[in-house]
């Protein structure tokens, strides 16, 4: 099964899982906005979580997602604080390139979204992909 099929494959156990699930309402906006998001074009992975904690409300893809919303806080937040210092103003979306794979991070709405990118895409596809993003899903 080639990474195209498996991802797929993925996709669709997101969105099923989804349609099979006790859920609050709250909670089944929340899958849908992460299975919707994964849909785009070059998404490896996806995390969506609360502001105020590190409560994980959904994710796509993600081997610890724990671990990872812990990661994506403290990113966030150290960045802030370099921020402050710098007096640059408000971080609102953290870009990284790596030579696996790249992610963005972003804060919006009362929500922490990290998001893992192929790596054959150009930081303006990324950027492109985050705006779209953020502007249909997060806010």
């Amino acid at each position: 099964m080639g990474a195209e099929s498996r991802l797929r494959a993925a996709q669709a156990q997101a969105v099923a899982a989804v349609s099979n699930s006790d859920s609050t309402a709250s909670e089944i906006a929340e899958r849908s906005v992460v299975a919707s998001i994964s849909r785009f074009n070059g998404v490896e992975f996806v995390l969506l979580q609360s502001c105020e904690n590190s409560k994980q409300t959904g994710s796509w893809s993600v081997e610890n997602p724990e671990q990872l919303g812990e990661w994506t806080k403290s990113t966030l937040q150290a960045f802030r604080e370099l921020g402050d210092i710098l007096h640059a103003g408000h971080v609102g979306q953290i870009e990284g390139l790596g030579l696996q794979r790249h992610v963005a991070i972003a804060s919006q709405a009362e929500k922490e979204l990290c998001i893992g990118f192929q790596r054959l895409l150009s930081l303006e596809q990324i950027r492109s992909s985050m705006k779209t993003i953020l502007a249909e899903y997060v806010c």
